[in-house]
């Protein structure tokens, strides 16, 4: 039998231990790399998920305001119509223009209100500035009776039909510029999510 010293018998113990625990400790460090790699994915992914959520919510929300904008803008086209066509009728029947009453005067407010709500919503600067346009262009229509006040009866009846044929014009210019905006919302779809 062959008789070890008993340093090399104890350094028999000790490395096999040494190791193990060298072992352990990088074991250990690996597995907290790995969960670290997987939290910073995982945080990445949560983040991709919330920017995905918020585009898509932002995408209906630009859908639902452009709806809402063209049922707005038409029913502020009737309004000003019903004002043209009453100081039309006045101007025909009286010589002189009447005020519209409070009914019409209460819903022309409402619509103008609703109209620069919805405009300061959308997102397209293009389309914003287009339905500003629009609006400025129904408020110098709607005071336009400054102008006819102090002309003839017939001058005035034929100055209001050139303002209505106007409002129409920009109305239908507007109105596919909504339109078209309305399609590439309805049209979007989310990026394809790249290969895994």
């Amino acid at each position: 039998m062959t008789t070890l010293p008993n340093w090399l018998a104890g350094l028999g113990l000790l490395v096999p231990a040494v190791t193990g625990l060298f072992g352990y400790v990088l074991a250990g460090r690996n597995e907290q790399a790995r969960d670290e790699r997987a939290a910073k994915r995982e945080a990445v992914a949560r983040r991709a998920s919330v920017r995905e959520r918020l585009e898509e919510q932002s995408h209906a929300f630009q859908r639902e305001t452009l709806l809402e904008l063209q049922d707005a803008l038409q029913r502020q086209v009737r309004a000003v119509a019903k004002v043209i066509f009453h100081d039309r009728s006045t101007l025909r029947d009286q010589g002189k223009l009447t005020l519209v009453g409070p009914d019409l005067d209460a819903e022309n407010y409402e619509i103008g209100v609703t109209v620069q709500r919805l405009q300061e919503r959308l997102l397209d600067a293009a389309l914003r500035d287009a339905v500003d346009n629009f609006r400025r262009h129904v408020v110098r229509v709607e005071t336009s009776f400054i102008a006819v006040q102090e002309m003839s009866a017939e001058a005035g009846i034929s100055h209001l039909e050139g303002l209505q044929q106007e409002i129409g014009e920009h109305y239908m210019a507007l109105g596919d510029q909504i339109g078209t905006g309305l399609r590439a919302e309805l049209g979007w779809l989310p990026e394809a999510p790249p290969p895994v």
